[in-house]
Parts: C-alpha cells; structure tokens; sequence
C-alpha cells in the first residue's frame, strides 16, 4: 500500500478503526494491518495480530477504564424477556435477534455482546445458542426503569432495531444504561415508565 492509500485515522473514531481492523486481512494489506495495530496499541488496545485472516482489538485495562469506568468488561446474566422458564421460551421473541429465556452480557465500551437461545420458529423450543456482537456506536435511544434497560441498535439518524434486557437488579440496569451510548436519534421518545 502507498502512501497515498493509507487510512486516514483523523477522519475515524476509534470505535470505527477497531472495527476496521476487525476486517483487514493482513495476506492482502499487510502494511495498513501493521500500521493500524500500531495505533491501536498505542492508544491503549490490546491487539491480536491476524495471520490468515483478520486480527482483533479489544481496550486494555486503562483504556476500559476510560471507556466504561472499570478496567475490566461490564458482565452480567440477562432474560431477554419479562420471565425466564419454557412457557416464555415459546412465545414470541422481542428483540428482532430472536433471543428468548435467559442469557449473558458483556460489554466493553466498543462492543456489546449478547449469548442466548435463539427462537426459530413459533412454537418449537429453541435450542440453538447463538452470540450476536452489536457495535456500542450503532446504539442510541438507551433508557432503563427498575431492572429492564430498552436500546436501539443499527441506529444511525433515525431510531433502529428496539432490544429490551432484564437484569437482575435495578443496580446492574442502572450499570449497564450508564456505561451504554448516551446518543439519542431525532425521532427518539421515551417508551420505559419514568
């Protein structure tokens, strides 16, 4: 790669480079890859170099610190739904992933990713495990009441995708809501009790 095809990173976000280094393969632009991880590490990521494919760049204990007020990832189990149990594994999902029952969080600032059973069609027990990883930059809209926190995801300018988690406690909600994007999109309204 020339100079002249170097990323600008002056015109990124660090969220936006590591995801982008998420999806440089090193086999065809080796020298961004190295260039990029250099960065990276030197803004307090800890970076896996790819070999056959893309590297990875998760924030170091400093830079979680910064990011989400703790230097380690914000972990907790979630119900995806008002109860857990096999009578509302089998209603409708209500998040558009199509988790029901109970699952686990982890959010680290950059990126918040969710674990759970799957629901595939109305009436069939789920019984596939599936991780979903949202960018915490595509979130927007986030509020929190007792222990349910509600998001948006795949939000640009206009609200998206709606996801609501129940936490154990409303401290974790309160957590969670407060580490979480605090954009709100131009069409945003409150849609929790107060």
């Amino acid at each position: 790669m020339s100079v002249d095809n170097e990323i600008d990173y002056a015109k990124h976000t660090e969220s936006e480079l590591v995801e982008m280094f998420g999806r440089l393969d090193p086999r065809w632009a080796s020298a961004e890859c190295a260039r990029l991880a250099r960065f990276l590490t030197e803004h307090g990521y800890l970076v896996t170099v790819g070999t056959t494919g893309p590297g990875s760049a998760v924030p170091g204990p400093a830079k979680l610190l910064a990011l989400i007020g703790t230097s380690s990832p914000f972990e907790c189990a979630v119900a995806f739904g008002p109860n857990t149990g096999l009578l509302s594994d089998l209603q409708a999902p209500r998040n558009t992933i199509g988790f029901v029952g109970g699952g686990t969080l982890v959010c680290d600032g950059v990126y918040l990713w969710l674990s759970g059973r799957v629901a595939y069609g109305s009436g069939l027990p789920p019984l596939l495990e599936q991780n979903a990883q949202l960018a915490c930059r595509q979130i927007a809209n986030v509020e929190s009441h007792e222990r349910l926190v509600r998001f948006e995801y795949d939000v640009d300018t206009i609200a998206g995708n709606a996801m609501c988690l129940w936490l154990a406690d409303a401290t974790g909600a309160a957590r969670l809501a407060q580490i979480l994007p605090k954009r709100r999109t131009n069409d945003f309204r409150p849609r929790l009790a107060q």
